[in-house]
Parts: structure tokens; C-alpha cells; sequence
């Protein structure tokens, strides 16, 4: 099983409550196969969604974890401008391609009341044996996701430039040349060029 998770977090950690989220699990065209709905927890983390349901449209909300172990792509919208004026942005759209096997997180990281904010995504290997949700349901909430962990690796927005070294090649072949000298002729004023061959 490969679950896909969140947390929405100041620039110091603290995770953000109420920030509303939208997943959309899409086939490799681009089509959207399900769509999901939730909101961060009193720590900033979203590990259960809902079948989104519009609006007017009463239905039973039951939470489950995501596999998208199967699914080529999703788009995760997070919706901070519902939350309260202090966030800028009223949404920030992220659209993925999940090339490996096992479970994705996103961190988003919003600064209030300034124009930054930064997206994060780190992949770890699957955690859960076999398909059920119901096996992913009763692991451990602390087993599941570690944000602070040091696996997280940074995200390629923030990457240097790779560094590409240049390959040295055999010098050339030394060329003996002849010296020159520049001297000044003291008797008549006049400069001349001499040369003098040494070898």
C-alpha cells in the first residue's frame, strides 16, 4: 500500500489547522479517476480523506487512506483563503506524476501575511504489507508519517545547478619557438627587434 498524506505548516513547524484540501487521482492522460476532500488536523496533518461530495449532496463521510499505489498522477489543491484573510493565496495547485512505488507526502509551508510560501514532496518505501486499507488503517499514526524525519530529501526547487566537471585532455605537444628580446640601442636612440634563437 502507498498512501498519500499532507501537512500544512508555519515557516517554524507548527502545523495549521483548517486549511481545506482537494486530491484528484488521474489516470497517465490526465483524466480524473477519484476525487478526494479533507482538512488539516490541530497538527497540520491530513492522513484520512473523504469522497468529495458537492454541494447540496448529503452523503456518509467515511475516512480512509488513499492508495495511490496504482495511480499515475494527482493534483492536490490546498485551499488556505478559506482559512481567514491573513493567507494570500486563495488556492495552491500542485500537479504530480508518482513514478515510484510507496508512500508520497507533501508538505505545504505558508508564511502569513506575505507573499511566500514553499511545497515540499519526499517518497518513502511502502510501509504496509499487502492491499487492504483496513491494514494501513491500524498502524500507528507515528509510524506513518515523520515530517521532521532527515530521510525527507529537499525539494528540487531549492536544488543547486548540477556541477559538471570538465574532462582534461592530454596537453599538446610543447612547439620549441624561438625567444625574442626587445632592446634599446643607447648610441642612436632607435629601438630594435632582435632575435635570438636558443636550443
Amino acid at each position: 500500500m502507498a498512501p498519500i498524506t499532507c501537512k500544512v505548516a508555519d515557516p517554524f513547524g507548527a502545523g495549521i489547522q483548517g486549511i481545506y484540501v482537494i486530491l484528484e487521482c488521474k489516470d497517465q492522460y490526465g483524466n480524473i479517476s477519484s476525487k478526494y476532500e479533507s482538512f488539516s488536523d490541530d497538527g497540520g496533518n491530513v492522513h484520512y480523506w473523504f469522497d468529495f461530495t458537492p454541494m447540496g449532496k448529503s452523503v456518509e463521510l467515511r475516512p480512509r487512506v488513499i492508495n495511490v499505489l496504482n495511480v499515475p498522477r494527482v493534483t492536490l489543491t490546498f485551499l488556505p483563503g478559506l482559512k481567514g484573510s491573513c493567507f494570500p493565496w486563495a488556492s495552491i495547485q500542485t500537479d504530480v506524476y508518482l513514478s515510484d512505488e510507496g508512500s508520497h507526502e507533501f508538505l505545504l509551508a505558508l508564511h502569513p501575511n506575505c507573499a511566500s510560501y514553499h511545497l515540499e514532496h519526499a517518497m518513502f518505501t511502502a510501509f504496509c504489507q499487502g492491499n487492504s486499507e483496513m491494514e494501513c488503517d491500524t498502524t500507528p499514526e507515528y509510524e506513518m508519517i515523520d515530517f521532521n524525519g532527515s530521510s525527507r530529501s529537499p525539494s528540487p526547487l531549492q536544488l543547486p545547478p548540477p556541477v559538471i566537471k570538465p574532462v582534461r585532455r592530454a596537453d599538446p605537444p610543447k612547439r620549441r619557438v624561438g625567444k625574442r628580446k626587445l632592446t634599446l640601442d643607447s648610441d642612436d636612440d632607435s629601438r630594435r627587434l632582435s632575435k635570438r634563437n636558443q636550443g
